[in-house]
């Protein structure tokens, strides 16, 4: 009787872990982002002279589902999500209406150049309404921070040439979905509820 019981036991035992490993393998793992992330340098006036009002600066990051390969020449980026700000504004990708990304890498696989460029309001419709563009180069910092476009769509800039700011990279851990995990879940309650039955017996 001892001896069956084991032998149950230990094809009970066998049964959950291969189970456990059938679900594991099923349960879909949600994929890495890898953000970069903008920090620009401070300024305090406008292109056309007028002060910021307090120290502004553009800054922000975009998300890649995989990380930049190594010596990228003006490499067209499609970044999954991006937020910049110039202090007053904040572009993203849910209320810009044009974007431009563009990199180039060093052979880590750094941001050494870019051009990186948000609008708000790209159609210019209705009239009324302030363009918000956002633009970062390897060169400049450029934000409009304020004006009517239709009669001064240029007018305060905020602008530093030849004081780039500095990227950094991290990457986001891979992460269990909640479908899965619940998969997951189930899966170990039913099999120890198999496994309780077969031992009472």
């Amino acid at each position: 009787m001892t001896t069956r019981k084991s032998s149950t036991g230990a094809l009970c035992i066998t049964a959950v872990l291969l189970c456990l490993v059938f679900v594991l393998g099923g349960a879909q793992v949600a994929q890495a982002d890898t953000v970069y992330t903008y920090t620009g340098n401070n300024f305090n006036f406008f292109y056309n002279g007028t002060s910021c009002g307090s120290v502004c600066s553009v800054s922000g990051s975009f998300s890649v589902s995989t990380a930049l390969g190594a010596n990228l020449v003006n490499y067209t980026v499609a970044p999954t999500s991006y937020s910049f700000a110039d202090g007053l504004s904040t572009n993203t990708d849910q209320n810009s209406q044009v974007n431009t990304f563009t990199v180039s890498t060093d052979g880590s696989g750094n941001i050494i150049a870019w051009t990186i460029y948000t609008q708000i309001n790209g159609a210019h419709n209705p009239c009324s309404n302030n363009e918000y563009s956002i633009q970062t180069t390897n060169t400049q910092d450029l934000g409009e921070m304020t004006g009517n476009i239709c009669t001064s769509p240029f007018d305060e800039y905020a602008l530093i040439n030849n004081n780039p700011g500095t990227w950094t990279e991290v990457t986001v851990a891979n992460t269990p979905e909640p479908a899965s995990l619940a998969l997951l879940g189930s899966g170990l309650i039913g099999l120890g509820a198999g496994v309780r039955r077969k031992f009472i017996q």
